[in-house]
C-alpha cells in the first residue's frame, strides 16, 4: 500500500528539508561545514567508472569541500587518455540505510551543473543523485534508485527506480528481465538555486520527492521493491547514450553543488 505523503512545500520555497518533518529522527546529516570531505562518510571515486562517470575521467582533485558547500567539478581537459575530468562521491560500507530497519529518508539539497545559454551549453552534462544496494549485486539486479537525472540542461527532473525481475534466481542478467518506473518534472532554475531531491523508502514503496513535494511513486505493487542496505551517490557523468557527448557548444567548467545531505527514519 502507498502511503500518501503531506505536501507542505511548494518547489522552490522549501524552508525546512523534507527529512526534518515532524516524526522523524534524523540519522546522519553533513552540512560540509569543513575545509574537506569527512572520510568517515565518503569516498571519492578515483577513476574510471562507468555509471559515475561515463566519458571522463573522476579526479580526487575535482572534488572539494569550501564555502559551506561540497564542490564537484567537470572540466574540459585530457587526463589518463580521457578528455574531459569530473568527479563523484559516494557512501558505500560507511552510510547505507536499511528499509528492513524502517521507512528512512535521504535528502540532498544540490544545485546543478551547466549554463542555459548559449544554446547546448549543457550539452552532454549527467548530475546525479542514486542510491544503490551495499553489497555486491550487479546493477540493477536489486534496485537501482535515482533520485535525480538531468541531462544535458534540460529543464527536467527524472526520478527513477530500476529493478531486474531475473534477481537472485540469475544474476547480472541486464538487460533481460529489466524493468523500470520512471517519472519527470519541471525543474526552474535548477543551475542557480539549491533545490532539494529526496527519498522516502519503505518495504512497500519508493517514493520520489523535490522540494517537499512527491513527484514520482513506485509501489510493491508495479515492481519488486528489496530491503537490503542501500548507500548514496552524488555526481557529474559526462557523455553516454543518454545525454549524447560534449561538443564545442558545451561550456566547461562546470560545477555541481551541494549545500547538505540528511538521512532519517521514521519514528516506530
Amino acid at each position: 500500500m502507498v502511503i500518501l505523503l503531506i505536501l507542505c512545500f511548494l518547489p522552490g520555497a522549501l524552508t525546512t528539508s523534507f527529512c526534518a518533518a515532524p516524526g522523524w529522527d534524523e540519522l546522519w546529516r553533513d552540512d560540509f561545514n569543513g575545509g574537506a570531505l569527512d572520510p568517515s562518510s565518503w569516498h571519492i571515486q578515483d577513476g574510471t567508472d562507468v555509471g559515475m562517470c561515463r566519458s571522463a575521467y573522476c579526479a580526487p582533485s575535482n572534488v572539494a569541500v569550501h564555502s559551506g558547500a561540497l564542490h564537484i567539478t567537470s572540466k574540459r581537459e585530457q587526463l589518463k587518455g580521457f578528455n574531459y575530468t569530473t568527479g563523484a562521491v559516494y557512501t558505500s560500507g560507511k552510510r547505507h540505510y536499511s528499509a528492513g530497519d524502517g521507512p528512512y529518508r535521504m535528502c540532498v539539497s544540490a544545485m546543478l551543473p551547466g549554463h542555459v545559454a548559449p544554446p547546448g551549453a549543457a550539452q552532454g552534462l549527467w548530475p546525479a543523485i542514486w542510491m544503490m544496494p551495499d553489497d555486491t549485486s550487479c546493477d540493477p539486479d536489486e534496485g537501482e534508485t535515482d533520485i535525480l537525472e538531468q541531462v544535458s540542461g534540460l529543464p527536467a527532473l527524472y526520478a527513477t527506480y530500476h529493478w531486474q525481475t531475473t534477481w537472485p534466481a540469475a544474476n547480472c542478467s541486464y538487460p533481460k528481465g529489466h524493468k523500470s518506473v520512471s517519472n519527470h518534472t519541471a525543474l526552474p532554475t535548477w543551475n542557480v538555486e539549491f533545490h532539494e531531491y529526496a527519498l522516502e523508502r519503505t518495504l512497500d514503496y519508493v517514493a520520489f520527492v523535490y522540494d517537499g513535494v512527491t513527484v514520482a511513486n513506485t509501489s510493491g505493487s508495479d515492481a519488486l521493491i528489496w530491503g537490503m542496505p542501500f548507500y548514496l551517490i552524488i555526481n557529474t557523468a559526462i557523455g553516454g547514450s543518454w545525454p549524447g557527448e560534449p561538443n564545442a557548444s558545451t561550456v566547461f567548467p562546470v560545477t555541481h553543488a551541494v549545500d547538505y545531505v540528511v538521512a532519517s527514519r521514521r519514528r516506530l
